[in-house]
């Protein structure tokens, strides 16, 4: 068993919440250019703000620094890429950011305890082009980036809930303040490798909308350009669902010496203890605990959790609390994908595995394809 021991962190969760319009509107070929270029420049300024990659799964990054100036500099630097970097899509890249510090539990690589679920919580606050941090992370910093934090909008009944204070991270007003000549002295890490690019426009960084403005006249002349495009790419991918369904075979699925079976469901038990697993869903946050016993997933609406996974099947799994202890039930046709702390995959096809104490959950298809919609997932009080 690996060694576990308490490290004083801040770590930075990082989520690209426009990978679904994009999978809409322009196909899984598109999203998976776009996610694999996003990526690859986030891991760039990550490496050179001495960032560590914890975890990464879908289009969600969990990365630790050990200095908290290093982690608002490069929360910063993110957006500013994302925001000046024209991926060719029709929908405009954005990131949501959440930052918090704190003793973190390292083992093996991986990391848990209360200060991952409370970062997981920022970026579920954070709005898309937002970075949204805690005092802890604030009082970590240097007066010269102490000075870009202001108090969060609204954010008077989750600081109460929380019993944190939140703040706003201006990283459009640090590019402002640049691009007049007031230019932030940077750091020795920073001096020796800056990341090389042109001067920031000031009118297309205030930009709210999503969409990109690059219309020709045509494009003018047809302002339900939009709708009928999303109707041709429902219409293609609901075909090509089809074909894939009536194709399917043993050949689409994982080769058999490389799939770990699992055992079948044991009766259930009464719960004993005050466990409880938090997962993340898009904007949420789930809880599970002796009082909710049960969270269901998968393509029908009826479900807790609704899955856009076109490989995924209409009641997908279950995740199930009994014994104090927390267990994904697959009852799929293509199984689902479980990853632990370590990053090791566990493939779970019509039966059931205990989850352990942080991991993701991919249903119907593994992590690494750009379709995979990934349930990241923590369990405190054990």
């Amino acid at each position: 068993m690996a060694e576990q021991n308490s490290q004083d962190l801040t770590l930075m969760f990082v989520d690209i919440p426009t990978v679904s319009a994009i999978r809409d509107m322009e196909g899984e070929l598109v999203v998976r250019e776009f996610v694999d270029k996003c990526l690859a420049l986030l891991g760039d300024i990550r490496e050179k703000h001495n960032g560590e990659l914890i975890r990464s799964v879908g289009s969600t990054l969990l990365c630790s620094f050990s200095q908290a100036d290093d982690a608002v500099r490069a929360a910063c630097d993110m957006q500013r890429v994302v925001a000046e970097t024209d991926f060719r899509t029709i929908t405009r890249a954005t990131l949501r950011m959440g930052l918090h510090s704190g003793p973190v539990m390292m083992r093996g690589g991986s990391c848990t305890g209360e200060v991952v679920t409370t970062t997981a919580r920022m970026v579920t606050i954070a709005k898309p082009g937002q970075v949204v941090s805690t005092e802890q992370v604030r009082s970590r910093t240097s007066p010269a980036v102490n000075k870009w934090f202001t108090p969060l909008a609204g954010a008077e009944t989750m600081e109460k809930r929380l019993r944190v204070r939140l703040f706003d991270v201006g990283w459009r007003e640090r590019l402002v303040s640049e691009a007049r000549g007031q230019v932030v002295q940077p750091t020795q890490s920073e001096t020796s490798e800056m990341i090389p690019m042109p001067a920031p426009d000031i009118r297309e960084i205030r930009k709210q909308d999503t969409v990109k403005q690059e219309f020709t006249a045509g494009d003018e002349a047809n302002p339900d350009w939009r709708a009928t495009s999303r109707r041709h790419n429902a219409v293609r991918e609901m075909q090509e669902r089809m074909a894939a369904q009536r194709a399917a075979g043993p050949a689409d699925l994982p080769p058999a010496e490389s799939i770990e079976k699992t055992k079948p469901p044991a009766t259930w038990e009464a719960p004993v203890s005050s466990a409880r697993l938090c997962l993340i869903w898009r904007e949420k946050v789930l809880v599970l605990d002796a009082k909710n016993t049960s969270l269901s997933m998968g393509r029908e609406e009826s479900n807790d959790i609704i899955l856009k996974v076109s490989t995924a099947s209409r009641r997908h799994a279950e995740i199930r609390y009994r014994g104090g202890a927390f267990y994904l039930i697959d009852r799929s046709a293509n199984g689902t994908f479980v990853y632990d702390e370590t990053g090791r995959e566990l493939y779970v096809e019509e039966a059931e595995c205990k989850l352990g104490s942080s991991g993701a959950i991919c249903p119907g298809c593994p992590q690494g394809q750009a379709e995979c919609e990934a349930l990241l997932f923590w369990v405190q009080g054990k």
